[in-house]
């Protein structure tokens, strides 16, 4: 046993009586420690409600509105007027041009389209020819999947929340 004990300690004195392997053996323990650190800072926490704030989605209003009832109707700028004061995403008003070529830039996460017919399609249900009003989705899931789940989430509850106003 004494022999492997002075076998281990005359190694370790050859080990650190060179620079180069000192230096090769601290980079051996410290490369791998960066490459950890950049790596976990790189992927964010999407369900921090800190993070999920500075998500760029953008929202284009075409919405022209409609009458029924005698009343105007536009719903368009309701749901813009709403998601000023909403805060859980960092929403972005923009022109159809705009926000297309930032989504494709990967500046915005997603873009939600609020077409032109929207309000007048909400209002036919009043009328004989009822159809259905849709919102326009589109993501950038290339530059990060989990940016795009939470949008399509957000998307979701933003339809949620035109059913509401508007009924």
């Amino acid at each position: 046993m004494s022999n492997v004990k002075a076998i281990y300690q005359r190694d370790l004195r050859a080990l650190f009586s060179s620079p180069f392997v000192i230096i090769t053996f601290l980079a051996l323990c410290i490369l791998p420690s960066l490459y950890t650190l950049i790596n976990v800072r790189a992927i964010w926490n999407p369900y921090d409600t800190s993070e999920i704030k500075n998500i760029p989605v953008a929202v284009v209003n075409k919405d022209q509105g409609a009458t029924l009832a005698g009343q105007k109707l536009n719903v368009g700028q309701t749901v813009v007027k709403t998601l000023k004061n909403d805060h859980q995403l960092n929403w972005k008003f923009a022109s159809a041009k705009t926000a297309t070529t930032k989504l494709r830039s990967g500046q915005y996460y997603a873009e939600i389209v609020i077409p032109k017919n929207f309000s007048k399609s909400l209002s036919s249900i009043a009328g004989s020819h009822a159809h259905k009003a849709k919102l326009v989705y589109r993501a950038n899931s290339r530059d990060s999947p989990m940016g795009g789940k939470i949008t399509e989430t957000a998307a979701k509850t933003l339809v949620n929340q035109v059913q509401t106003t508007f009924l």
